[in-house]
C-alpha cells in the first residue's frame, strides 16, 4: 500500500482484505480515493514495522478514519466479513439453566 510515509508491503490476514475492499466499494466514487488514502495512512500508522493487517486492525482503522455519523454503516460492512471463532459463537448463544433436559424434550415433543 502507499501511505504518506511511502510504500509498505503488508499482508492481510483472516478476512481483512475483503473488509478493506468492501469498504472502498461502498464509498461514493467521488470520495473513494480519499478513503483509500486515509485507510492506507491509518494502516501504516497502526501496523508500523509489523506487516500484517488483521480483522481487529480493520475495526480500529475504520474507527479512526470514519466520521461518527457514518461509523455504524462502516462497522456493518466489516461485520459482514468478520470471522466467527468458537468464543464469538458461544457468546451469542444463551442457554437457560432453568430448563431441564426432560422439560426440553417434552416441549420438543409437543
Amino acid at each position: 500500500i502507499e501511505s504518506k510515509e511511502g510504500m509498505h508491503e503488508i499482508s492481510f490476514e483472516q478476512n481483512a482484505k475483503p473488509m478493506y475492499d468492501d469498504i472502498l466499494e461502498t464509498m461514493p466514487w467521488f470520495i473513494r480515493k480519499l478513503v483509500q488514502k486515509n485507510m492506507n495512512n491509518a494502516i501504516a500508522e497502526l501496523c508500523g514495522d509489523d506487516d500484517r493487517v488483521t480483522e481487529d486492525d480493520m475495526y480500529v482503522i475504520i474507527g479512526k478514519i470514519t466520521p461518527e455519523s457514518n461509523l455504524q454503516d462502516s462497522l456493518d460492512v466489516l461485520d459482514r466479513h468478520k470471522t466467527l471463532v468458537k468464543e464469538d459463537v458461544t457468546k451469542k448463544v444463551t442457554i437457560r439453566e432453568d430448563v431441564t433436559e426432560e422439560g426440553a424434550l417434552n416441549a420438543a415433543a409437543a
